[in-house]
């Protein structure tokens, strides 16, 4: 797989290859151009960024990339092998509102816990066994309790809920069975205050949204399956009272200010392939559709959103997050990869 960073920057304060960038637009500005800035190979299908670090899945193994300069990233260090190849990562702190403290990563069967406290070796602390082969995890605190909770997309097994406050010594919270196979897990506590929804898509079609505010006894809240074109197991995100599904070809638009009474408002063409991973952040959706077809969405206005930027990958790419930009940087940053080797720097 390689990683790409890409660079999204609009005109006015001069940058490499000559693009410039507006320092005193608003966030909401339209990305103008898209850069590629640095790339890595290996075998990867999972990726996490925070900061000026990247975490991917490489085989058996996490790796963990210095990406402070995104034109030249190099490896800080790497895990021992796990169990299985490393098809999902997650992030997060044991004390709220501190850098990340620990990293989740799915292995087949087993979701691995690793402290971040030595950036050159990531390492294992706890471990759990899962009843099924994950597919997607988020993991999230509540923050009315201060528990931190893994929540994976446990193909049929459904919603998979694992207490994980204590790293060392994860433990089952709960499971919600879908019908089909759970595929991408989303998390949502800001829509509707003191709850927390988890929104799963399921390879049946359909779109399940679960009251996950008690982790321990999830309730369904809803299940949409109004996809024109069949949903097919899509990618999911939710920001700001809007869940983006992605299906065959298409990205839906779904207000969930009420998650009990989802309603379609809108949907936009991206692809003539099956949009498999979406990441939402400010106002824009990103959006990858098998195979290489990389679109980044301007959503600032839900009902009439449009493609923005086009990239194309040019190969197979398997996944894709979103963060802040190293060294304050006033562009921020996509990582992606896709298909090929991994070269030591």
């Amino acid at each position: 797989m390689i990683l790409l960073v890409v660079l999204f920057l609009n005109p006015a304060i001069p940058v490499a290859n000559g693009v410039t960038f507006h320092r005193d637009e608003p966030p909401q500005s339209q990305p103008q151009s898209l850069v590629l800035a640095g790339q890595l190979t290996g075998d990867v299908v999972a990726v996490a960024v925070h900061g000026p670090r990247a975490y991917l899945g490489l085989g058996l193994r996490v790796v963990v990339l210095d990406i402070s300069h995104p034109a030249t990233p190099w490896i800080l260090g790497r895990s021992d092998p796990l169990s299985g190849a490393v098809t999902g990562l997650a992030l997060a702190s044991t004390t709220e509102g501190l850098a990340p403290t620990h990293l989740y990563a799915l292995s087949g069967t087993d979701l691995h816990v690793l402290a971040l406290n030595n950036p050159t070796y990531p390492m294992p602390v706890g471990s759990f066994r899962l009843p099924a082969v994950a597919e997607d995890i988020v993991v999230a605190r509540v923050v009315t309790t201060g528990r931190i909770y893994a929540y994976t997309a446990a193909g049929m097994q459904g919603l998979y809920i694992i207490d994980v406050t204590d790293p060392i010594h994860p433990v089952t919270a709960s499971a919600f069975d879908t019908p089909g196979v759970a595929w991408r897990v989303a998390v949502d506590a800001t829509t509707v205050p003191g709850r927390t929804y988890a929104y799963v898509t399921d390879r049946l079609h359909y779109l399940y949204i679960v009251d996950v505010t008690d982790p321990n006894h999830p309730v369904r809240a809803a299940t949409y399956s109004g996809f024109a074109d069949g949903l097919r197991a899509g990618g999911i995100a939710v920001a700001n009272g809007y869940a983006y599904v992605g299906t065959i070809s298409k990205v839906f638009i779904l207000d969930v200010t009420n998650p009990e009474r989802p309603r379609e408002i809108w949907y936009t063409l991206t692809t003539e392939h099956l949009v498999a991973r979406l990441v939402a952040t400010g106002h824009y959706l990103f959006a990858y559709g098998d195979p290489g077809d990389f679109r980044i969405i301007n959503v600032a206005d839900p009902r009439n959103p449009f493609v923005s930027r086009r990239y194309d990958t040019r190969g197979e790419s398997l996944n894709v997050a979103a963060g802040p930009p190293p060294l304050g940087q006033d562009p921020f940053g996509l990582y992606r990869e896709r298909q090929s080797r991994l070269a030591d720097r």
